[in-house]
């Protein structure tokens, strides 16, 4: 079964680092989520997807990268454009 959050507010990516469990003061890793998940779609299919497993059995920092860098990759035709 899938899970889908339904956009209350604004999804940050401060959000995003509490979720998966990332500490506040990872500036490398919010800087990164910044610039590859900008959107709130971006924000919200990363949520949905991580809350539905998409860890598996990577490790957290490298999950969340790679999460990040799918979802982010749908832009770098329109950045590289």
């Amino acid at each position: 079964m899938t899970t889908t959050l339904k956009p209350a507010k604004e999804i940050t990516i401060e959000y995003i680092m509490g979720m998966t469990d990332t500490p506040k003061t990872a500036g490398g890793v919010f800087n990164k989520l910044q610039s590859l998940i900008v959107t709130q779609k971006d924000r919200q299919e990363f949520v949905t997807r991580w809350i539905n497993g998409y860890k598996g059995n990577l490790k957290s920092t490298t999950a969340i990268f790679k999460l990040a860098e799918e979802i982010g990759s749908y832009h770098y035709s329109e950045i590289n454009s």
